[in-house]
């Protein structure tokens, strides 16, 4: 191979990947929604710092999140969350690791949530 021009060495490549095709690292199945949507039910923590804690469980980029809207961080809030191309079975396992945090009511859609769709709040002041 030390002899060998660039050429014969392009051509010996191009053969060895054909043979020996690189594995897709992560496929996701075509009939199933890129986003997963869920409630997030959260104890004295902002949307921010929530979307912070899960990346950084998932090892996710937080821009991967999307919500409708930011929640109070001195309250208990539930709010919709999606996140991209990642399974309920990775995300409800968090559920076992995360204190003041619970994840639940997963389904599979063909888009993100976008600020300003939210529809309302509901909530009840304790004092």
């Amino acid at each position: 191979v030390s002899g060998d021009t660039k050429e014969k060495r392009t051509q010996i490549h191009k053969a060895i990947k054909s043979q020996f095709p690189a594995p897709r690292k992560h496929s996701w199945p075509k009939n199933r929604g890129s986003f997963c949507h869920f409630v997030l039910y959260k104890e004295n923590k902002d949307t921010m710092d929530s979307i912070n804690v899960l990346s950084k469980f998932l090892r996710l980029r937080p821009n991967l999140f999307s919500y409708m809207g930011t929640k109070d961080k001195r309250a208990i809030t539930v709010q919709e969350i999606a996140v991209l191309r990642i399974t309920a079975e990775r995300l409800s396992h968090l559920n076992k690791c995360l204190t003041n945090f619970k994840l639940g009511n997963f389904c599979y859609k063909n888009h993100p949530l976008k600020l300003g769709e939210l529809q309302g709040n509901r909530f009840s002041v304790v004092l």
